[in-house]
């Protein structure tokens, strides 16, 4: 060895790195020998030597860094292959040396002319590889490649377009240039140059669709020969540009489950983000790449187990046991993860509802040690996240709404209209949060889209934030793109303006006439699924009440709307009498039910409930205390509750292949209410979905009234006939009180008789006839309490005494229902009604027809008070 000369060595080397023959120990020869001789080195045998080192990946440090002096000292000798092969070399093994490269690219400057095609593209992909940007270099080189490019190979022509692309250098003549001379030889490219030609469009976001076009047929016939990072590459760049080829994303996708062990945790990463971006959603294709990550998961960086949550969440295909092994990953790796992997991980739980409190926890506390490092997408996100798992945390989101009043004139519509909307979801009013947001979306608001435009008004109105100069902004965006709106959007905003007592009457009226038109498009579309068909009708019914609500409901809405919302109710009705279009969770296995006898309903038995109504498409039923108009699966609440269901009654009494709706849990078996367990009264219930949309039209458009006999503490001043106090709950205490950023809540009061019960002969309490506009939670429990005057022996908001029911009730009953001609259930504590009291408590007296029935009100902690009302 210590015969050899500098030429000897450079020969050996570049033989043995040529035959792909890596011998260390010769190898290790060379090094020593070279490091003794190396000023006796010319520049084409200090080229050969790093090129032949960097080929077999060796990388030699003590070597390398002698060269590169050596190379720096004798640079003005070097040819441009030997510039070219040295920049190559070095940045093959990411050996970063700055003096050398800075020499590499004044020389290469000089002598740019000389350079052959093979040595352009060596240079600028080591510029590339090493994020050396030598601008006036790279622009040199770019202008010499247009000119010389008809001798550029298809190998050249790859690495160039791919090093710009790396450098985000966009220089579309150069592009031009390279895809008018790449069209003729695609046949040419391997399944690597297809890839890379592709992923330097996505990169430099270049759509040049006869470039694309042509890429994919050859694409789909190598498809076989694509190793796991060349598919990966492939889809990504289709869906970074949003070109939906199907038949390359099928090649793709049967390839990649062909060789799903091969891919690496990015590659599965960058598969399914592409995938779910472009939304075609390949089922076996997911369930292997979800089968080889929960496999790898371990050696996935938080970045790619975000990523893959997102994904996989984006396509709803997020499932167990990937799931599972996603949270126990983030749980225990969340310390690594910045900002972007926490609120993309957080996104994708919220996406398939894994809500796991722990984990949310810990992701809420590191996104506020990390709140500087949020852009305005990730804090959107982050609080989007935590309002759909209805999970509050008060720190996180007061240091969000800091930083992002600080931001927002940056923020985009859709950002501000989702941070607004799950600020007001969790009910968390930030005042200046919601003040900068106003003044941001009033400059953007020729930007915002019809989401956002709805869901901007939505959040507003929520939390009761009267944004004066927004409001009007946000209704003069919405007109200009009526007709974009969805019927959502219809309903969000036509609630929003209501709730906010806001007159805008041309915003109503052209509301009006879209949902006419859109609820007659739906119905021309002949829906074949039962739950979107209620969900579209749901909306009818919200824009009606808003409607109704704002005082915008004439004649001339309400008729046509209403007999579009009960034929789609019929529609529903023929969807649910086809089996297989039945709706899903009915309840099995009941006694009864297919055999049941509809005549029993009317049987009265003291404790059960009975029908007091019994027509074709609906019922009014007398529900008796100690009973709940139960909601879900009654199989599993009837083993957490003491009391009995409402739904045993109903599913008993009406037969399932009559009366599916009655038997449903999705659709809570028809009831149109609530009624609190411990209260006794009537209860409105159908038996088919024609009769469901008829007696919500009503309810929603405050035609059927709502009425109840309360005996409440002390005497009540007769002024009080009208209260609008809007109502907030406490939903840790689960209690509804006056607040002036509540919800729209109206009750009508008038005094029937005064009373003094046995126990305190001195205590004037008073029978008080009410009615409820609205339905909100405990509203005439709050609306009095507000008062002043409690319901008697309430211990959730008055007194909490309790009193023993009369044993005389069902006696007392009978009067009532005899003496007033209605059902009527007394639990005022007396040994018998007063005839001069119950004389005074007229239909008549009250305004209210004798077509309408009242309710009497039970107790809740204790067993006197006011009947609970409906919820909205």
């Amino acid at each position: 060895m210590n015969a050899l000369k500098s030429r000897d060595l450079a020969n050996i080397s570049w033989s043995v790195a040529r035959l792909a023959w890596c011998n260390l120990p010769l190898m290790e020869a060379i090094a020593s020998r070279a490091l003794q001789s190396i000023l006796e080195f010319e520049p084409r045998d200090l080229a050969s030597i790093v090129w032949s080192f960097s080929k077999l990946e060796l990388c030699d440090r003590p070597l390398l860094d002698s060269m590169s002096c050596a190379a720096v000292a004798k640079m003005a000798e070097m040819a441009p292959m030997d510039l070219a092969l040295t920049a190559g070399a070095f940045s093959r093994l990411l050996v970063v040396n700055e003096p050398l490269m800075d020499a590499i690219a004044a020389s290469s400057l000089h002598s740019l002319p000389e350079f052959p095609p093979l040595g352009l593209s060596h240079i600028v992909w080591a510029c590339a590889k090493l994020a050396f940007a030598h601008f006036p270099l790279l622009d040199a080189i770019a202008s010499s490649a247009q000119s010389t490019i008809e001798a550029f190979h298809p190998q050249a022509l790859v690495s160039t377009s791919w090093s710009f692309a790396r450098l985000c250098l966009p220089n579309l003549p150069l592009m031009y240039a390279i895809a008018a001379q790449a069209l003729p030889k695609l046949e040419e490219f391997a399944a690597q140059d297809l890839a890379m030609v592709a992923w330097s469009c996505a990169k430099l976001a270049w759509l040049h669709a006869p470039l694309l076009d042509a890429i994919g047929a050859p694409s789909v016939s190598n498809i076989s020969v694509f190793s796991a990072h060349e598919l990966s590459t492939s889809a990504w760049s289709w869906a970074k540009m949003s070109v939906v080829d199907v038949p390359l994303l099928d090649a793709i996708a049967s390839q990649s489950r062909l060789i799903i062990l091969d891919f690496r945790p990015l590659d599965l990463s960058n598969t399914a983000w592409a995938f779910s971006t472009v939304q075609v959603v390949n089922r076996p294709l997911i369930e292997a790449i979800a089968s080889r990550a929960s496999a790898t998961i371990a050696e996935c960086k938080p970045s790619v187990l975000a990523n893959i949550a997102w994904s996989l969440a984006q396509c709803a295909c997020l499932d167990n046991p990937l799931r599972d092994a996603l949270v126990e990953a983030a749980k225990t790796r969340l310390a690594d993860f910045d900002s972007q992997d926490l609120a993309q991980t957080l996104w994708a739980f919220a996406k398939v509802a894994m809500k796991d409190v722990p984990l949310l926890e810990s992701l809420a506390s590191a996104a506020m040690q990390s709140i500087v490092n949020l852009n305005p997408q990730e804090m959107s996100s982050t609080v989007w996240s935590f309002a759909t798992f209805a999970f509050h945390h008060g720190p996180c989101m007061s240091a969000i709404a800091a930083q992002a009043v600080r931001t927002l004139s940056e923020w985009l519509p859709q950002n501000l209209a989702n941070t607004s909307w799950a600020f007001a979801q969790l009910l968390e009013r930030d005042d200046p949060l919601f003040d900068s947001i106003a003044a941001a979306a009033l400059n953007k608001i020729h930007e915002f889209g019809t989401q956002s435009i709805s869901n901007t008004a939505l959040a507003f109105a929520k939390v009761f934030f009267q944004a004066e100069p927004l409001m009007p902004a946000l209704s003069e965006g919405f007109m200009q793109k009526i007709g974009e709106m969805e019927s959502q959007n219809l309903a969000n905003t036509s609630w929003a303006f209501a709730t906010l007592g806001i007159s805008d009457d041309p915003l109503m009226d052209v509301i009006s006439a879209a949902a006419i038109a859109k609820i007659d498009e739906f119905k021309a579309r002949r829906c074949s699924n039962l739950a979107e068909l209620f969900d579209f009708t749901s909306f009818a019914l919200a824009l009606a009440w808003s409607l109704a609500f704002a005082g915008r409901m004439s004649p001339t809405i309400a008729a046509p709307l209403s007999r579009r919302i009960v034929a789609l109710g019929l529609d529903m009705d023929e969807l649910a009498s086809d089996q297989e279009a039945a709706p899903r969770g009915a309840p099995r296995g009941r006694a009864g039910g297919d055999d049941a006898d509809e005549e029993a309903v009317h049987i009265r038995l003291p404790g059960l409930p009975f029908a007091l109504v019994n027509l074709p498409g609906i019922m009014v039923i007398f529900k008796p205390e100690n009973w709940e108009v139960n909601r879900g699966d009654p199989a599993v609440h009837r083993q957490q509750v003491e009391w009995q269901l409402l739904s045993d009654w109903v599913t008993l009494a009406l037969l399932r292949a009559r009366y599916p709706l009655a038997h449903s849990t999705e659709f809570d078996f028809g009831f149109i209410h609530r009624l609190d367990v411990p209260s006794s009264g009537l209860v409105l219930s159908a038996k088919t979905f024609e009769g469901h949309a008829s007696l919500r039209f009503q309810l929603d458009t405050h035609a059927l009234c709502r009425e109840y006999i309360v005996v409440c503490r002390h005497s009540i001043d007769p002024q009080n006939v009208d209260l609008a106090f809007r109502l907030s709950v406490d939903k840790k205490k689960m209690k509804s009180e006056v607040h002036a950023r509540g919800a729209p809540a109206r009750t009508f009061l008038k005094n029937q008789a005064y009373l003094w019960p046995q126990l305190d002969p001195d205590n004037l309490d008073t029978l008080v006839a009410v009615k409820i506009q609205t339905g909100r939670h405990h509203q005439i429990r709050a609306h009095l309490t507000h008062l002043e005057n409690p319901t008697i022996a309430d211990g959730r908001y008055g007194e909490s005494r309790v009193l023993l029911k009369d044993s005389h009730i069902y006696g007392d009953m009978m009067w009532f229902e005899s003496y007033f001609g209605r059902l009527v259930v007394p639990l005022f504590h007396e040994a018998g009604p007063n005839p001069a009291s119950a004389e005074s408590a007229t239909t008549e007296q009250f305004g209210i027809s004798h077509g309408h029935r009242r309710q009497s009100g039970g107790g809740f902690e204790a067993t006197l008070g006011a009947g609970p009302e409906c919820e909205d």
